[in-house]
């Protein structure tokens, strides 16, 4: 299991710095999860990492700018529930990596209910770069899109 504690150096290849962004990356998998970490590390960028609900839940209680979310079909809904829930991840920007996403039926219409957005790794980069570039402000005013 990964852990839901902010990263420090002992866990991550870049060091911690007092920071302007902050970014939670929510995966079942510590190999993916290091590698969106390494994919998604902007300058002075904080990124967390958890690996179920409740430590998402009181992960998202710090405040963050983004929601990375890396995980299998059968966790997806409960997870996107559970955040959605939580009083400090509601108006977070989400974003799901759509690779793990499957053609099942009880998936339908899920993202779009709870405000999530389905992307690629690549598009996933892109987006979670351009929400939390560290020196621009106007960028995170407007919105993820």
């Amino acid at each position: 299991m990964v852990s839901s504690t902010l990263i420090n150096n002992r866990h991550q290849p870049y060091p911690v710095l007092a920071c302007k962004s902050r970014m939670l990356i929510v995966s079942d998998s510590a190999e993916r999860l290091t590698r969106l970490r390494v994919s998604l590390f902007v300058g002075e960028v904080e990124i967390a990492g958890a690996s179920s609900p409740g430590e998402m839940c009181s992960a998202c209680r710090g405040g963050y700018d983004l929601v990375v979310v890396d995980l299998s079909p059968e966790s997806i809904s409960g997870v996107l529930k559970v955040l959605r829930g939580c009083e400090g991840c509601a108006k977070i920007p989400v974003l799901v990596e759509a690779d793990r996403l499957t053609a099942d039926p009880r998936l339908a219409g899920l993202l779009p209910q709870y405000r999530a957005m389905p992307c690629s790794q690549t598009d996933m980069v892109k987006l979670a770069r351009r929400q939390i570039a560290p020196n621009d402000e106007g960028r995170r005013a407007r919105g993820i899109l």
